[in-house]
């Protein structure tokens, strides 16, 4: 299917997210996925980066190092805090892992512990747990493992945003932190935004939200950031993010960059890499670029 067919699509399909969108999603996505070579690609799965059963993530990484060690990008996907996983299936996220790796990156695609079992803060702190392992090894891999960029999408993204709003969260792994990509992310539980899976993560106790949600501690997130929602994403993600680069303008009179994906809805913005659509692709390795030059400012 190409580009223009694809936007109808996902245009007919509205912007509400049901479990049918999610599954109609990626039926209609992985057809046009079209990985790199495998055998250009080292490919490491099940690496246990923490005690919990959870605690895994999947290592991509060019086969051939340079002499210089490579920036690390680490990837937490979604899934509405009760579910989601790194290995999607053979596509998804694989193709975030090698599409990174083609482009010198090496990529961390992790899994995180899940509500209600593992309620707020589990997953800040799982972000926490997987910095501190990166920062304890690796270098065989050929990572800096100073040079970290995290990446979070929905849930995900709540996570990783958790986690750098948390000065109390491993203060010093943070500073191999150098910026962060947060897609389409769950920032504010509110009255709107309260839906049972998102309870079961931030609790029943509605004098408790605010004080648990990234929004709220935006301005002690220190490292530049990469935001990007999709033109069909529910109001209840896309409008936060909004203001979360509001508040952070106004914090310190600098903009964080900003991507809208025209033609995609919440699922197909994640699900594109390696479809030939490289505008997120591309965004995110121009981030990984210009952070590294800068340095943290953490």
């Amino acid at each position: 299917m190409g580009a223009p067919a694809l936007s109808e699509a996902i245009a007919a399909m509205g912007s509400v997210l049901t479990p049918a969108l999610i599954d109609d999603t990626i039926a209609l996505v992985a057809p046009g996925v079209r990985l790199p070579p495998a055998d250009d690609c080292v490919q490491r799965h099940d690496l246990a980066y923490g005690p919990a059963p959870r605690h895994r993530l999947d290592l991509y990484r060019p086969l051939r190092l340079p002499a210089k060690r490579l920036p690390m990008v680490a990837f937490f996907p979604g899934g509405g805090f009760v579910g989601g996983d790194k290995n999607l299936d053979d596509v998804f996220y694989a193709n975030i892992g090698r599409a990174l790796a083609a482009r010198g990156i090496v990529t961390l695609i992790a899994t995180y512990r899940l509500a209600p079992q593992s309620p707020w803060p589990a997953g800040a702190e799982d972000v926490a747990e997987l910095v501190s392992w990166v920062q304890a090894g690796l270098n065989e891999e050929g990572g800096d493992t100073q040079r970290i960029v995290l990446f979070g999408h929905s849930a995900g993204g709540c996570h990783v945003a958790g986690f750098l709003g948390d000065p109390a969260l491993a203060p010093r792994a943070r500073h191999a932190v150098k910026g962060a990509v947060l897609g389409s992310a769950f920032l504010e539980m509110n009255g709107e935004t309260a839906q049972p899976w998102a309870r079961a993560y931030f609790g029943d106790d509605a004098a408790q939200w605010a004080t648990r949600s990234p929004l709220s501690s935006s301005e002690r997130i220190e490292v530049p950031l990469l935001l990007f929602n999709a033109e069909f994403d529910p109001p209840m993600l896309a409008v936060p993010s909004y203001e979360l680069a509001a508040r952070i303008c106004r914090a310190s009179g600098r903009a964080p960059a900003f991507l809208t994906l025209t033609g995609h809805n919440h699922l197909s913005e994640i699900l594109c890499f390696g479809t030939g659509d490289d505008r997120l692709l591309d965004a995110i390795c121009d981030f990984v670029r210009r952070v590294d030059g800068e340095g943290s400012t953490a």
